[in-house]
This record gives structure tokens, sequence and C-alpha cells, in this order.
């Protein structure tokens, strides 16, 4: 995916590496926030592509963090890294071989919807 560099560096710059204070199974195995930016860039499938560029303007404007490492839960199974930026949570949905397949968050009436405004595939039985 091609990304303006400055917007690259801005959201590096912009990113804190907070190690210690993020959620994981596995504390010797922390996302910093350069590989979050990267993982945007060069690791998205072309369907996310326009909510990673979205989310790479945001991270740009002000301080981020990475709020938790790749994680999973029962009634979410799918790999996922969250990350904050601007006060909002947003979930990096990962593939089988690690890669950004989606972007999610929870709007204002606490539903999971897609960075872009497109409602997220839930497979069949989910629980949401």
């Amino acid at each position: 995916m091609h990304v303006d560099p400055r917007i690259v560096l801005e959201a590096k710059r912009n990113g804190i590496d907070n190690i210690y204070g993020q959620f994981t199974a596995d504390p010797g195995h922390r996302v910093r926030a350069n590989r979050v930016v990267d993982l945007l860039v060069s690791s998205t499938s072309p369907g996310a592509q326009p909510g990673a560029r979205e989310l790479l303007r945001r991270m740009r404007i002000g301080d981020w963090t990475v709020i938790a490492n790749v994680h999973s839960n029962e009634n979410d199974p799918t790999p996922r890294i969250t990350v904050e930026v601007q006060r909002i949570r947003y979930h990096l949905r990962l593939d089988a071989r690690g890669c950004v397949f989606d972007i999610t968050l929870r709007n204002n009436a606490g539903e999971v919807v897609r960075l872009s405004g497109h409602s997220p595939f839930v497979r069949p039985g989910a629980i949401g």
C-alpha cells in the first residue's frame, strides 16, 4: 500500500511505546508502536487499506498507544491488536498470516463497525 512517507514518519513519531501497560498473554512479546505502523503500511489486505490509510492519518495528528498485543478471546477468536488513537480504541484484526484484514471500533451505540463505516463481517453463530 502506498502512503505518503511524511504520514508514516509522523505516525511513528506520535506512537507511544507503552510496552509495560500492554495487555498480553506473553509479556516477552509486546508490540511496539513502530511495528504497528509498519504492519498497517506493508501488511494490510486490499479491502482494509482505506481504513488503514484513515487510521494512519489519525495517528499522525497526536499521541496514540498500543493497548493490547495480539490477542483473542472466547467471544471473538480472531487475533487482533488494539490501539488507542484520540481516545478511540481500534482493533486491527489479523488473518492467519498476521496481515491486517479489517479495522474495527465500537461506535457511540456500542456497535462494532469498520473504520470505513461499513458493518464488519460476523460469522454465523458469533456472539455480538
